[in-house]
């Protein structure tokens, strides 16, 4: 349940939104991965012959994230050089320089936690890369655990950043066009992590913890959790059908004390500037079957009256759908 600038197999997949005691949102993402991109540059991808309506820059109301109408459904390009790395792509509804990541190194079980609480029948250091080039408000690189990883405000930057010796050889996937320039329109102005690894082996990486402000949203209450699917390389397809088995959590420090789940957190020692943003009780899911393609949106106003209604939506800046359905 994510996207990969090359074929990987992705597992045990946890991801949520939070709205932290500081006010700022925090988007919190973690699973099992392995790379099984091979040394040979992808073959360029035909262009889409879909049409697609002029995206209209800058801050904008998506059709896509409205809740009115949503229904509860029945259950049921051109590449680089060669290179062996690969990556996972999340949107960020903020400006790059805003955008901070969390080093959850003294608390790598916090999402199995998260996921724990959800399910009562179970219960370090970063090291900057620094900007590229002389402009850290359009890219910013941050090592972490598994991942060397690219924030762009641009596919223009985010190619410059992965072909430059910024990232190792081990790491640096080979270009992808087709889904950069898709997610350029997708996410009009919107920041975009590059989460770039290499293990061939499924490896479990420590949790991603980005700090933001949704600057690029036009209405704050919304709750953004990316959950877009493709794994096979290509432009994720709007129109699908994906089989899903992942954990979706949400919360707000405004959460009523008669809402949501108490999250106990096993790690022994988290570090003191880390404890006070996580999440103390949390709502969510586990969501398997086949759902319609898409993120997931929350509105923190339910959340604050105890309603959990999470709509499966399009990107903000793609063409909308007929129906909208709440997961």
């Amino acid at each position: 349940m994510c996207v990969s600038l090359h074929p990987a197999h992705f597992s045990d997949t946890i991801v949520g939104a939070f709205v932290g005691a500081d006010g700022r949102r925090y988007l919190a993402y973690q699973n099992t991965a392995a790379n099984l991109a091979s040394g040979a540059p992808a073959a360029a991808t035909p262009k889409a012959t879909t049409t697609r309506k002029p995206v209209r820059r800058g801050t904008r109301r998506s059709g896509n994230w409205s809740f009115e109408e949503a229904v509860t459904p029945k259950a049921t390009g051109k590449t680089a050089a060669a290179s062996t790395g690969n990556a996972m792509i999340l949107p960020i509804p903020d400006a790059v320089g805003n955008i901070e990541v969390i080093d959850t190194t003294s608390c790598p079980n916090f999402l199995k936690d998260i996921r724990s609480a959800l399910t009562p029948r179970t219960r370090g250091g970063l090291r900057r890369g620094g900007s590229f080039g002389a402009d850290s408000k359009s890219v910013r690189i941050i090592e972490f655990d598994v991942y060397t990883i690219v924030i762009a405000k641009s596919a223009k930057d985010l190619a410059k950043a992965i072909k430059s010796d910024a990232i190792s050889e081990d790491r640096r996937p080979a270009l992808n066009d087709e889904i950069f320039k898709a997610y350029a329109k997708w996410y009009p102005n919107w920041a975009i992590a590059v989460c770039c690894f290499s293990n061939t082996d499924a490896q479990r990486a420590k949790p991603l913890l980005f700090s933001y402000e949704p600057t690029k949203q036009d209405d704050k209450d919304y709750l953004f959790v990316p959950t877009l699917d493709a794994h096979d390389g290509k432009a994720p397809d709007l129109n699908a059908k994906v089989d899903v088995d992942h954990t979706i959590f949400v919360a707000t420090p405004d959460m009523s004390n008669n809402h949501g789940m108490t999250v106990f957190y096993s790690d022994p020692a988290i570090e003191l500037g880390v404890a006070e943003l996580l999440p103390r009780k949390v709502m969510g899911k586990v969501v398997t079957g086949s759902f319609r393609n898409g993120d997931v949106v929350f509105k923190c106003s339910d959340l604050e009256a105890g309603v959990v209604r999470g709509l499966r939506a399009l990107p903000p800046g793609a063409p909308q759908v007929a129906t909208k359905e709440f997961i």
